[in-house]
């Protein structure tokens, strides 16, 4: 039952964390909202190419295409992490900075920024992500 008239557009999950993490490095943001940022980035590719089919159809849903601004993104991911290869697809960046960094590419979350809030009346306690 669908009560607020909301569209679920299921995509593949696959490498979310590792673009997530490379393209949207300068805002900072924790690897998981960085992997969200990026499964949304896929729906709406998706969306564009197949359902709306304003876009040409591309094999760009999973890897976008090399383009200036993510070159940019990867120099600036490469530099941070201090590291230097050469690639030829996003894809096999990807390979080998997963397989030669393991998880260190990805952003931790600041324990410090996470602020609770306790609710005695109900027992619960949330804690939110600033």
């Amino acid at each position: 039952m669908n009560l607020i008239d909301m569209k679920l557009q299921k995509v593949i999950a696959n490498w979310s964390s590792v673009l997530g993490n490379i393209l949207y490095r300068n805002t900072n943001l924790p690897d998981m909202i960085l992997s969200s940022i990026e499964i949304s980035r896929r729906c709406q590719e998706f969306n564009l190419q197949y359902m709306q089919k304003v876009k040409d159809k591309a094999k760009t849903v999973v890897f976008p295409k090399l383009t200036e601004k993510v070159r940019k993104f990867i120099s600036q991911t490469m530099e941070e992490l201090n590291v230097n290869f050469h690639f030829e697809k996003l894809s096999e960046f990807c390979f080998i900075l997963k397989k030669n960094l393991k998880d260190k590419y990805r952003i931790p979350l600041d324990i410090s920024r996470v602020f609770r809030q306790k609710y005695m009346k109900y027992q619960v306690i949330l804690f939110n992500n600033i």
